[in-house]
């Protein structure tokens, strides 16, 4: 439980109290002082949310530039493979070969 909410807690039973009646400047600082306390706690609580969202937004970027850089290396190997098969298909050799093999197997 949050410091800041045991002390209002805390605050609120001491000034409920009939015999200990505080005198109403003691009740302002003591206002204050709680206010202090509860605005110093949720800026530090917002403090550490940005810095969270932060990290967050850097390591997602991050993968995403890794999952990007992945698919980019995966394509051009597929290209790569795709080029050296055509290449291998299109020199004058290969074309000699495969209608040879083609007149073969319409005479056999």
């Amino acid at each position: 439980m949050p410091r800041w909410v045991l002390l209002l807690a805390l605050l609120s039973l001491s000034s409920s109290c009939s015999h200990c009646s505080p005198s109403p400047s003691e009740a302002s600082r003591t206002q204050r002082s709680s206010d202090a306390i509860f605005t110093n706690n949720y800026r530090k609580l917002l403090r550490q949310l940005s810095a969270r969202q932060l990290l967050l937004d850097i390591m997602s970027q991050k993968q995403r530039n890794e999952n990007r850089e992945q698919a980019e290396k995966a394509q051009l190997g597929h290209k790569g493979d795709n080029v050296c098969t055509d290449q291998k298909l299109t020199t004058p050799n290969n074309r000699l070969l495969t209608l040879l093999q083609k007149h073969r197997n319409s005479q056999g």
